[in-house]
């Protein structure tokens, strides 16, 4: 029966997936989870998945959660806090989509499409115009794109 199915999987008899994503609590780690000794994404932290686990259980008093998926990820920031979409001035051809500042999960869907149709050299249909690199946001000349001395990119 397909509605037994998809009860099993996780979903409702409609279809929906009932599925939340959640995250937070890097304050939970050392340093806030800021810095290089964070740079390594392909590792989750046991602090971090039972405080979120506990987080919803105790905030609405559900039965415990059922985890499908669980990540670590590195974090960008910029500099006034708002991501950097669009051309790269002085950097004809280079498109940035970065520095989400801890809040990508609500942005990078739409300033991904952004980013992908103005590298196709398309107008994008959604976009932020406060979001685009420009000299003035950084409120110094512009940063290189080249690694700082002393930093390996290998």
């Amino acid at each position: 029966d397909a509605d037994a199915d998809a009860d099993a999987a996780g979903a409702g008899a409609d279809g929906d997936a009932h599925r939340l994503i959640l995250g937070g609590f890097r304050q939970l780690l050392p340093g806030a989870g800021v810095g290089p000794a964070h740079a390594d994404d392909s590792r989750t932290h046991a602090a971090v998945g039972a405080a979120m686990r506990a987080f919803l259980p105790g905030l609405f008093d559900t039965p415990p959660l059922v985890v499908d998926s669980e990540w670590g990820g590195v974090m960008g920031w910029s500099c006034d806090g708002l991501p950097w979409v669009g051309a790269v001035p002085q950097r004809p051809g280079h498109v940035l989509c970065a520095g989400f500042s801890g809040h990508g999960m609500s942005r990078t869907f739409l300033a991904g499409q952004a980013a992908a149709q103005l590298a196709l050299g398309l107008t994008p249909r959604a976009f932020v115009d406060r979001f685009q690199p420009r000299l003035e946001r950084t409120g110094q000349s512009w940063c290189s794109f080249e690694p700082a001395s002393g930093q390996n990119v290998d």
